[in-house]
């Protein structure tokens, strides 16, 4: 006999609904390697039936072969799954006589209702649990590894230890359910219940900023209508209304539907039937896998940038929140947080960063992207690790097919990720000229970085700087306002010409005048 346990709540976490976490040894691995392994077995064919109109009536269902059948002590039936353009529509028939539908969120946990679960087919790896700080990373795969290293670094705070794996141990299965949904649905009322209580706990207890990216969005639209028998229902759930997702190729999924009956006992024993023959609630491995024969396809702009990028010593693997587009502008990561000065552990392991690309047209049939440049042009995609500014990027036609390339002048991050900063507290001038070639290699060919301000490490500091460039790209001049102090600095200037392929140093000027007009603000 099937009926709703303790934790099987579709209710409003703002109505003070208790989450009930599940907190087995190794559940993060234990995850993993269940959505790994795990095969759709179930086709969703795409579009819809002849004369379909969405209204809750499922008689132009009919006539085409079911999804799923249900089976438990609740009303028996069938569902329909099917893909469209603007998402999934879930369309079933119903026995059991009229219902009495659920009218807010808390009558879900009494009356009728459609629970509709969804998952990606795989879970984003959690990463091991730590933090980082000046000196490097920290990686705690057993308790006695974070013993050891506050033991090192602040000897006598070796308890925070135990506190703070208690509380990952918390947060990390919230984040899991971060990377699901079920929605409970009557024709009145329509809750996410698994996710978005995890995530309110979640900002509640720490640093929201990094989670909103995350936030739990979208719902599914519900109409249901009385048949002779009992009653059937449409509900279509929108791409937006779909968990984070780590694949580009958008093909399995894991989904279930659960119908809940109306009774007047308690909530634990109200009696449901669902799609899952080996249903357990929270088990997102027990969810039916499908295979949607249409698909989506998606892309990181349109340079392609792989899901995978470098972090720290790891490859992590991006997720982002699908939407109607297939363009997608921003990756998100799974990572450990990070402070100058964390020697003991104190925050959640791990917390959600995110990257944003830009793309724009730069002619002759090429785009560029960043702020890692890519580049589109006839043959492809290609990528790099060169960073540059998209707003001075601009792109002149080169010899045999190639692109003259620029970035810059531009005021650059005070601190970067992929080199060396010699100082934290000036402002580095950053211009970058490359080449592309037609065969995907791209060659640098002036690469200038001016740290400006009092501490810029030169034998004389550097208080100012501009790059100016010609028209045709083929002078380049670095201006340095340069000297002991700022009043008693002056101006001098490198010039660099290009000459075939290269560009070579044509000029310096120990007595040059402040460059007019001036590329960058003063």
């Amino acid at each position: 006999m099937n009926v709703r346990s303790d934790s099987d709540c579709a209710c409003n976490s703002s109505q003070g609904a208790t989450l009930t976490l599940i907190r087995q040894k190794g559940r993060a691995a234990l995850l993993s390697a269940l959505f790994a392994s795990a095969s759709a077995q179930t086709t969703i064919s795409n579009g819809t039936p002849p004369n379909y109109v969405f209204d809750g009536e499922i008689g132009e269902w009919k006539n085409v072969p079911s999804t799923f059948t249900l089976n438990g002590s609740g009303r028996r039936g069938k569902v329909w799954v099917r893909q469209l353009p603007e998402g999934l529509i879930v369309a079933g028939e119903l026995g059991g006589g009229p219902p009495d539908f659920a009218t807010t969120a808390d009558d879900m946990l009494r009356k009728d209702h459609v629970e509709i679960w969804i998952a990606p087919d795989k879970l984003p790896a959690l990463p091991v649990p730590g933090w980082s700080n000046a000196m490097g990373s920290v990686k705690v795969a057993k308790r006695q590894d974070c013993i050891d290293y506050v033991k090192k670094w602040m000897p006598g705070k070796e308890a925070d230890c135990d506190a703070w794996l208690r509380q990952v141990g918390w947060h990390r299965s919230r984040t899991e359910r971060l990377f699901a949904r079920q929605y409970g649905l009557s024709p009145d009322v329509a809750v996410e219940a698994f996710a978005k209580p995890a995530w309110e706990q979640i900002v509640a207890n720490g640093d929201p900023s990094p989670w909103k990216r995350i936030e739990p969005v979208g719902t599914p639209v519900f109409k249901a209508a009385l048949t002779e028998r009992g009653y059937g229902f449409e509900a279509l759930v929108p791409w937006d209304a779909l968990p984070p997702i780590s694949s580009l190729d958008l093909k399995a999924l894991r989904l279930m539907v659960d119908i809940f009956s109306a009774h007047n006992g308690p909530a634990r024993n109200q009696p449901f039937s669902s799609s899952s023959a080996t249903r357990k609630y929270g088990d997102l491995a027990t969810l039916n896998g499908v295979t949607l024969a249409e698909g989506r396809r998606f892309r990181v702009t349109g340079c392609e940038y792989p899901l995978a990028t470098q972090f720290e010593d790891d490859t992590l693997s991006g997720f982002f929140l699908p939407g109607q587009g297939d363009t997608i502008r921003q990756l998100m990561f799974l990572v450990n947080p990070s402070g100058h000065h964390e020697w003991t552990p104190k925050s959640d392991s791990p917390v959600v960063s995110a990257v944003g690309f830009e793309e724009k047209e730069l002619g002759q049939g090429m785009s560029g992207c960043g702020p890692r440049f890519a580049w589109r042009d006839a043959s492809g995609p290609h990528q790099s690790n060169l960073i540059v500014d998209m707003a001075t990027l601009e792109a002149k036609p080169g010899s045999r097919g190639a692109y003259l390339i620029k970035s810059g002048p531009w005021i650059g991050d005070t601190i970067f990720k992929d080199r060396y900063t010699p100082c934290f507290a000036c402002a580095p001038v950053e211009f970058h000229l490359f080449r592309a070639g037609p065969s995907s290699e791209l060659k640098k060919l002036v690469d200038i970085q001016e740290f400006r301000g009092e501490e810029s490490h030169r034998e004389q500091r550097t208080w100012d700087a501009d790059v100016l460039l010609s028209a045709d790209w083929s002078k380049i001049t670095l201006y340095r306002l340069a000297g002991d102090s700022k009043d008693s600095a002056h101006w001098e200037s490198d010039s660099f010409c290009r000459e075939g392929l290269e560009y070579k140093s044509c000029g310096t000027n120990r007595n040059a005048i402040e460059p007019s007009p001036r590329a960058l603000v003063p």
